[in-house]
């Protein structure tokens, strides 16, 4: 098989391959990402150079399965952002699988993960599909669902798919072991959702919004992401952590003021209802910490 990998997930998929289903990998292919704060790339690319497998650049990627599809019974993809043909799924044995972070057919598309946290989803859960002919919509081998805490990050939430991914590459790979045949199960059309991409603008904080829908974006887009982010004193910010606290009554309510600074890296801001502490907050360039000094501070968008 082969297997396209990127970030965090991948490689997790990469070591447990490597450990326990060796004889599995044709080759390997990845890609460096960009805009996130931890990049797997080269991570990737070393492991697969300490283990002897076979790694393509993504270049040269559509050249080699050309040419070699006879060898291929399938690939797997993790993390990967580009479209494969769906000729070749035709042409190879088990086809070309997807893991995409969501129970489909809710969230298909971009971004998956950290929609749901900033909707407020209770759970989240990966599924391993075969491609179809439009977006995420194709037959599904499996899925794995986990709980979503109240108080878990969306590096929490990849931890927790990590497991899933591994969990059914593994039930897959076993099925074959056994000469079983491969049962997909067709989606429910009538209950799909879509999750549209997010680019810098979606990591602005409105202020006007509630403390728990603003905690929820900070909770969505910390890292690997580069952070939920605003404007103080000029100053761009990244904000990477913070707490609703309980409201007070304010005669003018004017979202985004600083109410109390608690230490150097820690204040309490006026929300368009509820008050939120922020706890981490670093300079954008430099990520550097952020010192809270003057309480006559207002955050804003620009």
């Amino acid at each position: 098989f082969g297997f396209l990998l990127v970030n965090e997930k991948g490689y997790a998929v990469l070591e447990r391959l490597v450990d326990c289903y060796r004889e599995n990998i044709a080759f390997v292919s990845s890609y460096s990402e960009m805009k996130v704060a931890e990049n797997y790339f080269e991570v990737i690319t070393q492991a697969c150079s300490k283990n002897n497998l076979d790694f393509i650049e993504k270049k040269n990627l559509t050249t080699f399965l050309d040419h070699n599809t006879a060898e291929i019974s399938g690939v797997f993809t993790v993390g990967w952002q580009f479209l494969l043909p769906q000729e070749l799924d035709q042409k190879l044995e088990y086809g070309i699988h997807v893991f995409h972070d969501s129970l489909l057919p809710k969230y298909r598309g971009f971004a998956p993960t950290p929609s749901a946290i900033i909707n407020g989803e209770k759970e989240i859960g990966v599924t391993l599909l075969r491609i179809g002919k439009s977006i995420d919509d194709g037959p599904i081998f499996g899925q794995k669902k986990f709980d979503l805490n109240s108080d878990d990050y969306v590096k929490d939430a990849i931890r927790k798919l990590t497991c899933g991914y591994i969990r059914l590459i593994e039930d897959f790979l076993a099925m074959i072991s056994s000469e079983k045949p491969i049962i997909y199960t067709e989606q429910d059309e009538s209950k799909a959702t879509y999750s549209i991409w997010r680019d810098e603008k979606d990591y602005e904080i409105s202020w006007d919004r509630t403390a728990e829908e603003i905690r929820n974006l900070i909770r969505a887009t910390g890292s690997p992401y580069m952070g939920a982010c605003s404007y103080l004193n000029g100053q761009k910010l990244r904000i990477h952590k913070a707490d609703v606290q309980n409201d007070i009554k304010f005669e003018i309510r004017n979202s985004g003021k600083v109410w109390k600074i608690i230490n150097e890296n820690t204040a309490d801001v006026v929300c368009g209802q509820g008050i939120l502490r922020v706890t981490e907050v670093f300079y954008d360039i430099s990520n550097e910490k952020f010192n809270f000094t003057k309480i006559r501070s207002r955050f804003t968008n620009n």
